[in-house]
C-alpha cells in the first residue's frame, strides 16, 4: 500500500490553486446567486504573455445557473473590471489582460484578492462617429453590425481605433465594411 494515496475531492468541495498549492474551499461558501463573491486565487499564465487568467474556486454553472458565458464585474486587488467567465472546455476562467494586471499591480503567478458578481447591466459599445457614419451608409452592413455581439463590436472598434496612421485606419474601415456587407462577424 502506498504511503500517500491521493483521494478524489468530495463533491461538496472545490479546489483552486493558491500559493503554488491546491486549496479546498467549501462549495457552500459560494451559494447560488449573483454575488458578490470574495476569494483569493492565483493568476495563471506566463509573465511574458499579453494575458493571464484566473479560475474561480466554485462551480460556475451551479452558482450562476447557466453553462453559458457569464458577464461579471468586480475588483482584482481593488482594481475595477468588467469581463466574462468563459468555459473553453477545461473549466471556467476569466481573462486578466495587461491593463487589468497593471491596475491591480499583479502578474501571472501572483495570488490576488477578487470580488466578483454577475453583471446584469447591458453592455453597449461606444462607436465613434466616423465608424457609425460608414456603417449606416449601407443597410446590409448596418443589419450585420446590429446582429453582432458586444464583444465583436468592441473588437472592431478597438482594431480601427488602434491604428496609428490614417491610411491604416481607412484600410481597416474598408475591411470591416467588406465583412459587414458579406454578413461576416469578423474579418481582421
Amino acid at each position: 500500500m502506498p504511503r500517500y494515496q491521493r483521494q478524489k475531492n468530495p463533491s461538496h468541495y472545490s479546489t483552486s490553486a493558491v500559493g503554488g498549492r491546491r486549496i479546498m474551499a467549501k462549495k457552500s461558501d459560494f451559494e447560488p446567486g449573483d454575488g458578490p463573491f470574495r476569494f483569493r486565487v492565483k493568476l495563471e499564465g506566463a509573465d511574458n504573455m499579453e494575458v493571464a487568467a484566473m479560475r474561480p474556486p466554485f462551480d460556475v454553472p451551479a452558482v450562476f445557473g447557466t453553462k453559458a458565458r457569464v458577464p461579471v464585474r468586480g475588483t482584482v486587488n481593488g482594481y475595477q473590471f468588467r469581463s466574462s467567465l468563459c468555459n473553453m472546455g477545461h473549466g471556467y476562467f476569466m481573462v486578466v489582460n495587461k491593463q487589468m494586471r497593471a491596475g491591480a499591480k499583479c502578474k501571472a503567478g501572483d495570488v490576488v484578492e477578487v470580488v466578483l458578481q454577475r453583471d446584469r447591466e447591458e453592455r453597449v459599445v461606444e462607436v465613434p462617429a466616423e465608424i457609425s457614419k460608414v456603417i449606416t451608409s449601407d443597410k446590409t452592413a448596418e443589419k450585420t453590425w446590429d446582429s453582432l455581439s458586444y464583444t465583436h463590436q468592441k473588437e472592431w472598434v478597438r482594431a480601427i481605433g488602434d491604428a496609428k496612421r490614417d491610411e491604416t485606419k481607412q484600410a481597416r474601415i474598408k475591411k470591416m465594411m467588406e465583412a459587414m456587407k458579406a454578413g461576416k462577424r469578423l474579418g481582421f
